[in-house]
């Protein structure tokens, strides 16, 4: 990210294009030279009794009444105590500055007096608005920019080739498919772990099912009723009675009653 304390805007500079475009230094400037109000660079500074140094137009524009107010820190001054400096434009001319298309991917820096020249016909990293979908692109890439990946464009296409039973193919359709392949791409990408953490869930619970049935059963042996324990004799008497074979009955003399 640039540095902001080191962008600033030149103002009255004798080279045409300079004044009120952000600039980037290379190097910090010293602070006699820049407006601690606005950031600009003038050709003519005032010094404050407060040791703040302001451009004319911010000078001329503070509080007014009994006495001035500096706007940094609303210590009061008089005019008479202010100091007034002029800036050569030479040293200016010679402080280097990175290319005005620098977000833009280049990477010159030089001295300002040379600026204007690669940006007006040296520098390739100009850009321009895509009159179709209105992107920003680079004005060399604008061609293959509409060719290849321009939205609307695509969704032209697209909508040229789909039959009337489907309907047309909007950039709203596209950017929904867009959202859907990215939502599929992380899912893939999770899937893995989450199949392992269900695995072990699992697992878990098919110990846990073990463990109870086994704590289940001794819990049903405990609890069966137990009959009394006969003594072996009287098992051993009862056994034989079963065995014993039924007495016959004899029948009754005849003429008994």
């Amino acid at each position: 990210m640039a540095d902001i304390r080191r962008v600033h805007r030149f103002r009255d500079h004798p080279i045409a294009g300079v004044n009120w475009r952000p600039t980037r230094f290379v190097d910090e400037l010293p602070s006699s030279r820049v407006c601690g109000l606005c950031r600009m660079i003038p050709t003519r500074t005032v010094l404050l009794p407060c040791s703040h140094i302001l451009c004319q137009s911010c000078h001329a524009a503070s509080p007014q009444g009994g006495s001035r107010l500096c706007p940094l820190d609303q210590e009061p001054f008089e005019e008479a105590e202010c100091t007034s400096y002029a800036l050569p434009v030479s040293p200016a001319n010679a402080l280097k500055v990175y290319c005005w298309n620098e977000a833009h991917g280049c990477e010159y820096e030089g001295a300002m007096e040379e600026m204007l020249q690669h940006f007006e016909k040296e520098c390739t990293f100009h850009v321009v608005e895509c009159f179709q979908c209105g992107e920003a692109v680079l004005h060399r890439e604008l061609a293959t920019h509409y060719v290849t990946w321009c939205s609307v464009g695509v969704s032209s296409a697209l909508r040229d080739n789909t039959s009337s039973e489907y309907g047309a193919v909007t950039i709203e359709d596209l950017r929904d498919a867009i959202k859907v392949v990215r939502l599929l791409s992380y899912f893939n990408q999770v899937l893995p772990a989450v199949q392992s953490q269900m695995n072990e869930l699992t697992e878990e619970v098919t110990n846990q099912e073990s463990r109870l049935a086994e704590v289940t059963g001794e819990g049903l042996l405990n609890t069966r009723p137990r009959l009394p324990r006969l003594s072996c004799r009287n098992r051993l008497l009862g056994e034989m009675q079963r065995m014993k074979p039924a007495r016959q009955r004899r029948p009754y003399p005849a003429g008994r009653n």
